[in-house]
């Protein structure tokens, strides 16, 4: 279909200007800067969709994730902890995120309760999260911020979720996307670290298949 006068007008200035937005940035990386995408689920962030304070319905909310934080009360199980939050004192279940750590009912469970208790229980954390269920419980990624760093200045932040699956206490949940979760269990269960010690693991999922336990995981 032809062109209207005013739409041949226009294409002209159009194509001028994507053509000097190219060579805007092609002349920039030259020049030594380069513009950077990042991943947002990548060392435990959520998928990058936003979330607004009203979905949130607490705690901050951020561009691509909503964030509360707060001190661990109770620790459940290898995958599940209760966080007293700062803000108004409520208590939040928080379930880890990419990750599925043994039933308490099997083998290695109490072991991996015991691990992460170890690591966080008593702590103020940080849990970034997208997704909460309809009783509020969470599914987020838990931050435990260690000291300032004397030379660089900043506080550096370890992802609890991810060391759990690193040194053999969780496998990756069986529908994670993120590639380092997948990457730290084959490398802790290549070297044999906590559960894979065992002879023959067995999963989580079909340890809850077996026995009829329900449990939703991401």
């Amino acid at each position: 279909m032809p062109l209207r006068g005013s739409e041949r007008r226009y294409l002209p200035g159009r194509t001028t200007l994507l053509v000097g937005v190219v060579c805007a940035l092609l002349a920039g990386s030259a020049n030594g800067w380069t513009i950077k995408y990042r991943r947002s689920f990548r060392n435990g962030f959520p998928e990058a969709w936003h979330v607004t304070k009203e979905e949130a319905g607490w705690g901050t909310s951020y561009r691509n994730y909503a964030e509360i934080e707060g001190v661990v009360e109770q620790v459940v199980d290898g995958d599940t902890l209760i966080v007293r939050e700062r803000r108004n004192g409520e208590a939040r279940q928080i379930d880890l995120r990419e990750i599925d750590a043994p039933e308490l009912g099997q083998a290695f469970g109490e072991k991996s309760r015991d691990y992460l208790s170890g690591l966080v229980n008593g702590s103020f954390v940080r849990v970034t999260w997208t997704t909460r269920a309809s009783d509020g419980t969470i599914q987020g990624t838990v931050w435990l911020d260690s000291d300032f760093d004397r030379d660089s200045r900043r506080k550096s932040s370890v992802n609890i979720n991810l060391k759990m699956a690193k040194d053999g206490y969780a496998w990756a949940a069986y529908a994670s996307r993120a590639p380092e979760y997948r990457g730290a269990m084959n490398k802790a269960k290549s070297d044999k670290r906590g559960l894979w010690s065992e002879a023959r693991p067995v999963a989580p999922w079909i340890f809850r298949s077996r026995k009829a336990v329900p449990k939703h995981k991401q």
